[in-house]
């Protein structure tokens, strides 16, 4: 089951990389690759954990210029 997530995860990343230069919803499909092998992984939740707060922070910066 654990290869599998991993396997489903590593699917959906490399389908999103695609998305980013093709139509579709790239950065989602990635993102929900990447949680998928961050259960798994805990590098890759290391990783989303420094992506979420990097997201965060560039949200805040655009709420203070609107």
């Amino acid at each position: 089951m654990r290869t599998l997530s991993v396997l489903a995860g590593a699917m959906l990343v490399a389908a999103g990389l695609f998305m980013l230069v093709a139509p579709g919803p790239g950065i989602l499909v990635l993102l929900a690759g990447c949680a998928l092998i961050a259960e798994e992984s805990q590098l890759m939740a290391r990783f989303l954990d420094w992506a979420e707060v990097g997201i965060r922070r560039v949200i805040s910066t655009l709420r203070k210029k609107v």
